[in-house]
Parts: structure tokens; C-alpha cells; sequence
């Protein structure tokens, strides 16, 4: 291996010349302020080679530490041979070691290759092969908890559903057992044991495991938020899955607080009033809705419903929803319908039927261009927005029907709509400009745009054919 060393033989050996030029004067700038007899000489032999290993990017970073590290007997050679990553955590580790009696050697040996957490672990105290054998959350735990005597055997002893992780909301759960409620640690352990993370996070705030068992998060939620009004672990078992869904969500957890809370029903009759209903009507429930009124209803139906009720029309009758025609109610089908009765003052009766067995896009397109059921219906987006568009022109849907198209696989498209736009411009009738662009390809059409005749065009497809 090839030294940097001073010519006096009785200095000591100094750096490699292996290392990067900048440590090199680094180390030399630091030995010459201790040592008078070196900074006066001149004669020294640098042994370098050609060519410097390059340091990684947590070596560098290891490097920059030097100047805490320093005092306790780091050094910058030690440092450029740093093995794995290096952060804030493993310069603490460092210390913290080394303020315990440990060599440079011995604390490096012991921080090196940990991950930031296991770094932290040792900072605050942990044996290496402590925090080799847990993960973040379960370093973290033991961080916070080993002065209330949790030790690394009850956290391994601790058992989780299969492929799940002791997580944050696990290490909450212990920090909220054994520090609020005083549980010694083996019992805190059983209490967490099997839970997932949802489960684990009611436990952290208030609920007992009996509480948590065979509940999901919506469920902790509700009942924390309604055991002061009866409301028991029980009372949520019993509710009765709807056919369409396969578990308790957020609107059902809405629905029961205003049951309880607005409706003074105990929690037997609220259960009873959620029975078998989905979240999107359990939703219309919490918003006022009886129970007849948002059963078979979709989601959107139930929204319809309440957005009109609370637009002043509370006569509008769910009943009438339930006679909608068609696969899927979206939300432009309930703006349509909202449209409907709001700006056009159509009877709730005759809003639905204008919507019936609607796609969605026609459905968008009755609310946003203010068209009729039949001006959208069985057209595509090019004809719909041309009706839209010209409609104050005189052209409107029964002529739009009587146009044909040149075959089966032609559509109206760009070239069409274009050649509508152009021949309305120029002054020509309706009718006129259906005759003119009936039985043209989108292609054909496109060039009356640009001055041809009908004729014209015409004439050279017939002069095209063999």
C-alpha cells in the first residue's frame, strides 16, 4: 500500500496517498497545526497514485461530519471508508457511543451499514443486535418504551395477520396502552396481538380490543364517535350487509350520527334504519332522507334527490326516480335532471322521462348545451354540438335524422361538420345544406369548404371508379 509520509523518520505515517487530494491536505493542514516540527519541514515524500479511488455519495457525507466527529477520535481516513448509507442519525449513533467509552473503531464497527432507524435505535441506547431484529416502528417503540420495561422479546413476541408489518399505527397502540392506561408491557402485547393497522390505530385512541374485533376503520370511527349515545361494539356486528357492497363505509357511519344525534332513535332502531342499505343511500339517510324513500336508488339518484330537495323542491318524489330507465345513473344524468326542473321547470314526472335510457355523454350533453331528448339522443358528439351551436341558425335535430350518410361505416365527423358550419354561413337554407352534404364522406365534404361544388365532387369520385 503506498504511504504519504514526512522525510523525518521519527513522524509519524500520516494518510494514504490513496485518498482523494482534498483529504490529503485536510489531514496534513490538521497534523501541521499540532505539530511546529512538521510545518517547518520542507522535505517530504508524496507517494501518490495516478489515479483517486472516487468516493461514494454517503462517504462524502460521512466526510462532512468530520468536524463533530473530530473531537471524539474520528478520522477523516476512517470516514472515506465509511460502509452504507449516512445521515444525521449515524453521526449521533457515533457520539452517543463514543461518549459511552468507546474507540472510533468500536463505534464504527457498530454503526456501520444500519439503516437511519437503527441508527436512531442506537442513539438512544439500543444494542445492535436489538435493532437488527426489529423494523422502524418497532425500533421506535423501543425507544419510547424500554424505561417502562418493554424489551426486543415482547415486541418479537408480538403477533401480526400474515404478510402484515408492525406499523405506526401498532407503535401508537403500545405508546397509548403502556403510558395512558399503565398496562405492563406483556399485556399491552396481547391486546395489539393480531390486529391489523386499523384495528391497532382504535386501539390508540380509546377503544378496548373487544371493541376493535371483527369491526372495520368506519366502524371504530362510529362507535367512538356514538358509544355516549348507547351505541356498542354489538349494536355494528349486527348490521345487515347490503347485496351490493361488503362493508361498512363512511355514509353508513354519517347515517348513524344523524340517526342518534338528530333523530333521538336508539341504537337498535338506527341499526334497523341502515339494514341492507348502501353507502350512497345510507349518505341520503344522513341528509335527511327516510329509509322508503333512497332504497333502490343508486348513488347518484340519492344525490339527485337531495340537491333538489335542497333547492326548494320537496315535493320532488323518489318514487319517481325509482322509474328511471337505464343501466347507470351518473352524475350527468342527475344534472340533467336537475337542469330539467330547475331551469326549465319540467314536472318531476316528465324530467326523468326526458332522461331515460340516456348514455352519459347525452346526459352531459342536456345539462350543459341546454338541448331536448331529442335533440341529443342517438347522436354523437360532432351532431350534438353542431345542434348546440345552431341552433338559433334554424338547424335543428329532425334535420340533422334526415341527413345519410354515404355507407354504413361513415360517421359524421370533422369534415361534415365543418361543411354544416360553412354552407349556414354562407346564407343556405337547413334543408338546403343536408341535401347539399347527404351522401359525402367526411373527406368529400371537407372540400366544399375549400370551393368546390357538390357536382364537382361528385363527378371526379364517378371519374375515380373503373
Amino acid at each position: 500500500m503506498n504511504y504519504l509520509q514526512l522525510d523525518d523518520p521519527s513522524l509519524p505515517i500520516i494518510a494514504y496517498a490513496s485518498m482523494p487530494g482534498n483529504i490529503i491536505h485536510h489531514s496534513l493542514s490538521l497534523f501541521y497545526n499540532k505539530n511546529e516540527k512538521a510545518m517547518n519541514s520542507h522535505h517530504y515524500i508524496c507517494n501518490t497514485l495516478s489515479t483517486e479511488p472516487k468516493l461514494t455519495f454517503d462517504q462524502k457525507k460521512a466526510l462532512h461530519s468530520l468536524t463533530q466527529l473530530q473531537p471524539y477520535g474520528y478520522t477523516a481516513l476512517q470516514l472515506s471508508a465509511w460502509q452504507g448509507m449516512f445521515y444525521e442519525e449515524h453521526e449521533e449513533a457515533l457520539i452517543y457511543l463514543s461518549k459511552k467509552g468507546l474507540s472510533s473503531e468500536q463505534a464504527i464497527e457498530i454503526v456501520s451499514n444500519l439503516s437511519i432507524d437503527e441508527a436512531q435505535g442506537i442513539a438512544e441506547g439500543l444494542a445492535r443486535n436489538d435493532v437488527l431484529q426489529l423494523n422502524a416502528n418497532q425500533i421506535k417503540s423501543l425507544s419510547a418504551l424500554q424505561d417502562y420495561g418493554l424489551t426486543v422479546e415482547h415486541l418479537r413476541n408480538c403477533q401480526l395477520p400474515k404478510g402484515l408489518q408492525f406499523g405506526p399505527a401498532h407503535q401508537q397502540a403500545l405508546c397509548f396502552l403502556i403510558k395512558e392506561k399503565q398496562m405492563n408491557p406483556e399485556v399491552a402485547i396481547a391486546e395489539i396481538n393480531q390486529l391489523g393497522s386499523d384495528g391497532a390505530y382504535a386501539i390508540a385512541t380509546g377503544l378496548c380490543r373487544s371493541q376493535v374485533l371483527g369491526l372495520n376503520r368506519y366502524q371504530h370511527k362510529t362507535l367512538l364517535k356514538l358509544q355516549q349515545y348507547g351505541l356498542t361494539a354489538e349494536h355494528l356486528r349486527s348490521w345487515q350487509l347490503p347485496s351490493d357492497e361488503k362493508e361498512f363505509y363512511n355514509g353508513h357511519k354519517d347515517a348513524l350520527i344523524y340517526l342518534l344525534q338528530v333523530r333521538n332513535l336508539s341504537p337498535e332502531n338506527a341499526i334497523k334504519e341502515i339494514n341492507a342499505v348502501t353507502s350512497g343511500q345510507a349518505a341520503g339517510i344522513a341528509k335527511g332522507l327516510m329509509r322508503t324513500e333512497v332504497i333502490g336508488l343508486q348513488e347518484e339518484q340519492v344525490n339527485s334527490l337531495i340537491d333538489l330537495r335542497e333547492k326548494g323542491f320537496s315535493e320532488f318524489p323518489a318514487e319517481h326516480l325509482k322509474q328511471w330507465q337505464g343501466a347507470y345513473f351518473s352524475t350527468s344524468h342527475k344534472n340533467a335532471l336537475i337542469n330539467l326542473v330547475e331551469k326549465r321547470h319540467y314536472k318531476s314526472a316528465a324530467a326523468v322521462a326526458e332522461i331515460n335510457n340516456l348514455n352519459e355523454f347525452e346526459a352531459r350533453s342536456i345539462a350543459e348545451n341546454n338541448l331536448t331528448r331529442d335533440e341529443v339522443l342517438g347522436f354523437n358528439g360532432w351532431q350534438i354540438r353542431l345542434l348546440a351551436r345552431l341552433k338559433n341558425k334554424g338547424f335543428t335535430y329532425s334535420h340533422m335524422r334526415s341527413w345519410q350518410a354515404p355507407n354504413e361505416s361513415e360517421h359524421f365527423l370533422a369534415g361534415l361538420n365543418d361543411a354544416v358550419i360553412y354552407l349556414i354561413k354562407k346564407g343556405m337554407k337547413a334543408e338546403d345544406v343536408i341535401s347539399e352534404i347527404n351522401g359525402l364522406t367526411n373527406n368529400q365534404a371537407a372540400r366544399l369548404v375549400k370551393g368546390e361544388t357538390r357536382e364537382q365532387i361528385l363527378n371526379c369520385a364517378s371519374s375515380l371508379r373503373p
